[in-house]
This record gives C-alpha cells, structure tokens and sequence, in this order.
C-alpha cells in the first residue's frame, strides 16, 4: 500500500476567462433564421464562435432556449428515445427567410 507510486493526472492550467451572455432572443432569432431545423450545438457555435465544447456544458443554452419551447415560438424535436431534445425548429420563420426562399423558388 505504502510503496506504491501515485496516480499522476496531468493538468492544463492554461485556462481562459469565461465570459459569455446567453439571451433568449438572440436563440430564438438563430432558430428563426433556421427553418429546417438546428441542433443546440449549431445554436452554440452560431452565438459563441470561440465557445469550448471540451471545458464548458452547453446547459445554459438549453436553458435560455426551454422558455420558448413553454411560450411555443419554438419546437423541441425530440430523439427517438425521447430523452433528448435532437433539433429546435421555430413554429413560426422569420419573414426574411420565408422572403428568401420565395425567390430562390422563383429563380429556380
């Protein structure tokens, strides 16, 4: 027990401030843009360029997000399991997007 070397866990000590704001009407303004659908990862990436998926959970995100799913601006589309929300879609798209894809049908 005693003559025994140590378990030794390397440390990485070169850690950044974390400093990020989440709002609801930034998420619902990506997944409005978004009519197809977007994970919360695309969701993440898309309002923090520089986010850190190794050292930081993506919870805060999701939880900015579930007030919209309540009000029904937003619909969690669940996995098959059903115990993960697997992509946001907006019940309603923006006007701009809708606008967009007016066109690129009319030029198709």
């Amino acid at each position: 027990m005693f003559g025994t070397q140590p378990n030794t866990y390397t440390i990485n000590t070169n850690f950044h401030d974390v400093d990020f704001k989440v709002s609801t009407k930034d998420c619902l303004r990506v997944i409005r843009n978004n009519p197809k659908g977007i994970n919360l990862t695309e969701i993440v990436r898309t309002l923090q360029p520089d986010f850190d998926f190794n050292l930081l959970t993506k919870h805060n995100f999701a939880k900015a997000i579930q007030p919209l799913v309540v009000n029904r601006q937003v619909k969690a589309i669940m996995s098959a399991s059903g115990k993960r929300v697997q992509m946001y879609k907006p019940v309603k798209p923006s006007k701009r997007v809708i606008f967009k894809q007016f066109i690129k049908d009319i030029t198709a």
